[in-house]
Parts: structure tokens; C-alpha cells; sequence
């Protein structure tokens, strides 16, 4: 988890899934998401591996014209799985 606004930062303490402090992610940052951002990871004969990413992103604010509005979305490589996954 990477906490790219400090009003983001609570959030970590409702979430009920273990969870490591990213703060020198690069990735992500520079309009793409914003507040905070996320990698998922998944163990694959005991080795944990990179799967998917999320977090907060901006456009739907912009396209509804309501800066209230917050979209937190994730996505899952599945092509990546398929890579990972015993033949």
C-alpha cells in the first residue's frame, strides 16, 4: 500500500487483509491514482508474486464534474495467473 496523500492514511487501519507500507513506489504516482495505490500479490509455491494493482483514480471526478466523487478500482492480470498456474 502506498499512502500518496496523508488524508488516505486511516483508511489503513479499517482494512482486514495483512498489508505492507510501499512508500517509495514509483509507479502509479503522477495523476494516474491518487490518495492512495495498492499492489496485490498472491503466493505461488510459497513465493509471493506480483498479480494486480489499484487505487484511488481521478477521472470519474472529472467526468461527472462532482469533486466529491471517489473511485477506488483494482485490476487482476489474468494473463499473468495463466503465467503462474502449474501446467
Amino acid at each position: 500500500m502506498t499512502v500518496l496523500d496523508p488524508r488516505f492514511a486511516g483508511l489503513l487501519d479499517d482494512v482486514d487483509v495483512p498489508i505492507r507500507l510501499f512508500p517509495e513506489r514509483e509507479g502509479g504516482r503522477g495523476g494516474y491514482y491518487e490518495g492512495l495505490c495498492f499492489k496485490v500479490y498472491a503466493s505461488f509455491g510459497g513465493e509471493l508474486l506480483e498479480v494486480g494493482d489499484g487505487g484511488f483514480t481521478p477521472w470519474t471526478r472529472r467526468l461527472l464534474g462532482n469533486a466529491k466523487e471517489r473511485l477506488m478500482t483494482s485490476g487482476l492480470g489474468v494473463d499473468r495467473l495463466a503465467t503462474l498456474l502449474p501446467d
